[in-house]
């Protein structure tokens, strides 16, 4: 089940836009920042993750650090799911240390504790990268072969940058249809995942900010 919720949790964007062939120099570069962050997360290494990540993958954390500091638990459970278990993981595994934090060391924390999981990258690679204009496409392989998936990459002050927010949003219906196997209430079962994955207890306090 902890393999299952780490591949959801990584699950490869989907591309929906038409876009040309990379030049070479791009296709290149491109190809560096995913191994980059490959490594970077197989070896549990946040700081050299963070530094091959965009501007709203970090905008992203931020806005999870706050909620996880101020959210109170009515607005918590109207969250969409995804972000919903975000909000429950930051405070289950960092409590008031958030306090104490920024978004960019939440997320090396993140890679450094196992929280952005190894599942989607392990055996992934890419492919086929195509390029429109500071954007680009880049065909997910697994096992060498294509998938239908994408990952995400934005040219940011001359470099290229993985996008991580795309794939946060396209990992909501995976998540959900695991919950529905449970047979069991959404919230219940967010609860149950995170004692499955987390090193500490994890109790009902997670709905309410940390004291």
């Amino acid at each position: 089940m902890k393999r299952l919720l780490l591949a959801v949790m990584c699950a490869a964007a989907v591309g929906v836009l038409p876009a040309p062939a990379a030049a070479g120099d791009d296709e290149s570069a491109i190809k560096a920042t995913f191994n980059r962050y490959k490594a970077a997360v197989l070896a549990k290494n946040g700081k050299a993750a963070v530094a091959v990540v965009d501007a709203k993958t970090l905008a992203y954390y931020a806005r999870m650090r706050r909620d996880a500091l101020r959210a109170p638990k009515t607005t918590v459970k109207n969250m969409g799911l995804m972000d919903k278990l975000m909000v429950l993981s930051l405070r289950a595994r960092f409590g008031k240390k958030l306090r104490g934090m920024t978004a960019r060391s939440v997320f090396i924390a993140a890679v450094d504790q196992g929280m952005v999981g190894a599942g989607g990258v392990r055996r992934g690679a890419i492919g086929n990268v195509r390029v429109r204009g500071s954007q680009a496409l880049a065909t997910m392989l697994h096992k060498g072969r294509p998938t239908p998936m994408n990952w995400s990459f934005i040219k940011e002050r001359g470099t290229w940058r993985l996008q991580l927010t795309p794939l946060i949003k396209l990992a909501e219906p995976a998540l959900r249809q695991t919950i529905k196997q449970f047979k069991k209430p959404e919230d219940e079962v967010l609860i149950m995942l995170l004692k499955m994955v987390n090193k500490t207890p994890v109790t009902p306090a997670v709905w309410h900010p940390p004291r």
